[in-house]
């Protein structure tokens, strides 16, 4: 017997089939496009999204801590930028503090891991292991009592 559950069916093009639910972000994007022509709730009625769903959206969109989050990206991005992508979570929070932006070090720390941007680290190489063929084989011997592997 077979089940009555619908898998959804993502294509390589990531196209998806008719019938299928849309991703939430493309529905909640569909709706502020269309909202002024046919409104929130009859959209909703056609979609399978709950209006709560898309008002509650919009509220936390517009809400202060994500306007203030949005404007310290900025400020961080400019600070960073201007001291040529060396300075850290630390360097970056104490000059925002010169410029009289405050914000707390955590804050800070929270955005630039979002924005993806890191200071330079002085005396601390990036290693990566290379496998070097000129020796033969690599391999290993087998696990050690805590259960390691030893080369």
């Amino acid at each position: 017997m077979r089940s009555c559950v619908r898998r959804p069916r993502i294509f390589p093009s990531g196209v998806r089939r008719a019938g299928l639910p849309a991703p939430r972000q493309a529905m909640l994007d569909f709706i502020d496009d269309h909202r002024e022509s046919y409104g929130v709730e009859p959209i909703s009625r056609v979609l399978p999204i709950d209006p709560s769903t898309y008002y509650e959206h919009k509220a936390r969109e517009s809400g202060s801590r994500i306007q203030r989050d949005r404007w310290l990206n900025a400020e961080i991005q400019h600070v960073w930028d201007e001291n040529f992508g060396v300075y850290g979570i630390h360097k970056v929070w104490r000059q925002l503090h010169r410029e009289t932006i405050p914000a707390a070090r955590c804050t800070v720390e929270h955005l630039m891991r979002q924005l993806v941007l890191r200071g330079v680290v002085r005396g601390k190489l990036v290693r990566t292991t290379v496998l070097d063929t000129s020796y033969g084989d690599f391999w290993c011997t087998g696990g050690d009592r805590k259960g390691g592997v030893s080369c």
